[in-house]
């Protein structure tokens, strides 16, 4: 748990210099070209760090990361002002609305790095008990058949195999040789 606190320290940081750059740009005209430096400039950057190698690329990514998210915070917290200033909406006072946006845009990160991380594990689960013990029915071309899913562990990856029943004769398919068959027709 240590290490998350120095994580969030070192993003913290460039997040907050982010955030302080565009965050209080309350004029429309001002904030549209800041907005649009800060984007040249994150874009630079991240193709800067990118090209990068050695031991501290990855913390220059890191640093790049929340820099961007940080003015992309601010510049959503000076148009969420400059709306509720133009409408006169009280709500939508700077008082309010930069601690919130501050918050919200720092978890940001980490709410669609958790959501990416639960995706994948999804994607890559194995099937439940009850879906490798049972006979799944299908009808293809007015022909009854039944098939089975099973999980063939290939060198790289996992690959779903069907085992489909025909009257008795089983047949195994497997999608990448179907593939590499079709693919090596003339």
């Amino acid at each position: 748990m240590e290490h998350f606190g120095s994580f969030v320290t070192l993003a913290a940081i460039p997040y907050f210099i982010g955030f302080l750059a565009l965050c209080f740009w309350w004029r429309w005209w001002l904030l549209v070209p800041a907005g649009l430096v800060a984007a040249v400039l994150a874009k630079v950057e991240f193709a800067s760090v990118n090209a990068s190698d050695g031991a501290g690329a990855a913390f220059g990514i890191i640093l790049v990361i929340f820099a961007m998210i940080g003015a992309a915070s601010g510049f959503v917290a000076s148009g969420v002002v400059v709306i509720g200033r133009m409408t006169r909406l009280r709500a939508l006072r700077a008082v309010y609305v930069l601690p919130v946006v501050f918050i919200l845009g720092f978890g940001s990160f980490f709410a669609v790095t958790w959501t990416q991380q639960k995706i994948r594990e999804t994607r890559y689960a194995p099937p439940s008990a009850a879906c490798l013990d049972n006979l799944h029915p299908a009808r293809i071309a007015d022909v009854a058949i039944r098939f089975q899913s099973h999980l063939v562990s290939c060198s790289t990856a996992m690959e779903r195999v069907t085992v489909i029943t025909f009257s008795g004769a089983t047949h195994m398919h497997a999608p990448s040789a179907t593939r590499q068959t079709e693919a090596a027709r003339p």
